[in-house]
């Protein structure tokens, strides 16, 4: 069986002195981590470590996880400033579904505008909006509405958005 693999945050480093870490996430709307109990984490080196989470709750600002196999505080800070990354198993995706994190670092093309920029993050209001930013470091909040997105090319990481009339001056 394949799976999607996402990145959906980093350690940020430990939290009390039992081995519990500080995990920011990168869409700290997500629920992708409610019903999952495998992670990996990518180190500084590249290597890759899975850990199985033993716990999990909600902290100020970020999770505050439990791994099985880390039990200090000293093992938890050797983790601070990994990636953190979740196996998804591609079967469990419907045709034409992707999930908005797989989308982050993406090229975003307008079908007028052209170019806008990369996909940095996401922001979750009562619709999930793309953050964009060019290469001058400017950004552009997308909403993804039922026009909105236009077709994904997963392999060449790029989509092609119809922006609503009027959010982008030209």
């Amino acid at each position: 069986m394949s799976s999607t693999a996402i990145d959906v945050g980093y350690i940020a480093g430990a939290h009390g002195v039992h081995g519990e870490i500080k995990l920011k996430l990168f869409n700290a709307e997500s629920t992708l981590l409610e019903e999952q109990a495998d992670l990996t984490i990518k180190k500084k080196d590249g290597s890759l470590e899975d850990l199985t989470i033993e716990h999990w709750r909600p902290g100020p600002k970020c999770l505050l996880v439990r791994f099985r196999s880390i039990k200090n505080r000293r093992q938890a800070e050797s983790l601070k400033g990994t990636t953190v990354i979740l196996r998804l198993a591609d079967s469990s995706l419907q045709d034409e579904e992707v999930y908005l994190e797989t989308l982050r670092g993406f090229e975003v093309e307008d079908e007028t505008h052209g170019a806008l920029g990369v996909i940095t993050s996401f922001m979750s209001t009562n619709v999930d909006i793309l953050v964009i930013k060019n290469k001058d470091g400017v950004e552009t909040l997308i909403p993804m509405l039922e026009d909105t997105l236009r077709d994904v090319f997963v392999e060449d990481e790029r989509i092609i958005v119809r922006t609503p009339e009027g959010l982008i001056e030209g």
